[in-house]
């Protein structure tokens, strides 16, 4: 059994993060030939604050 029920005051929040990276470039010769990227990326470890989840009781 959860030391903490789903849904109550007092469970902690997992942050789930993610960042958009983007990247844009010109041709130094030609200022027609442009290219550009975006992705999406997730890191690699999800936050949860620490300390946040209460002591199990028995």
């Amino acid at each position: 059994m959860p030391a903490c029920a789903v849904g109550t005051a007092g469970c902690p929040v997992l942050s789930l993060r993610s960042y958009v990276i983007e990247l844009r470039g010109r041709s130094a010769t030609d200022a027609a030939v442009q290219r550009e990227i975006r992705q999406t990326v997730r890191v690699r470890n999800d936050a949860l604050p620490i300390g946040s989840c209460p002591a199990p009781t028995t």
